[in-house]
């Protein structure tokens, strides 16, 4: 005679599933979870769009700098120019002799060195208050007298 009993692993109880509670607390982990991910994805747009305004107002005050630059020393003037949704501002500072770059006397008489500071700033158009960009460059000039 045979006297083997089947071997059982565990008892039918074990193979029932999942409890309720097991089942919540995954579903609790994983909402906080997709929660942290959204977070995230909305903090990546923000500082994206933040980058794209200040690279736009940088490549605007690059532009103006680079024109006023090229225009001669006497026709540099303060002005404000509309690019929406920025405003560009530069502010240029008066004409100045620069002692220390002056060449002294000359057969003919002294050369003067003249110079400008040039400011160019760029704001929201909403914000006046609030420089996305800024650049500060020196325009100089030298002044024979003949």
């Amino acid at each position: 005679m045979n006297n083997k009993k089947p071997i059982m692993i565990g008892s039918a109880k074990d193979n029932r599933g999942f409890t309720l509670i097991e089942v919540l607390i995954a579903i609790g982990i994983f909402a906080i979870g997709f929660l942290a991910v959204g977070t995230m994805q909305i903090n990546a747009l923000t500082k994206t769009n933040s980058a794209r305004r200040t690279t736009e107002a940088l490549t605007l005050a690059e532009d103006k700098s680079e024109e006023l630059m090229i225009q001669p020393l006497a026709a540099v003037v303060s002005g404000t120019e509309a690019a929406p949704p920025f405003t560009v501002r530069w502010t240029v500072l008066p004409d100045v002799p620069i002692p220390a770059y002056d060449s002294g006397v000359f057969e003919f008489g002294t050369t003067t060195t003249r110079s400008k500071t040039v400011r160019v700033s760029v704001t929201p158009t909403s914000n006046p208050n609030d420089i996305q960009a800024e650049i500060w460059f020196a325009k100089f000039r030298r002044m024979d007298p003949n």
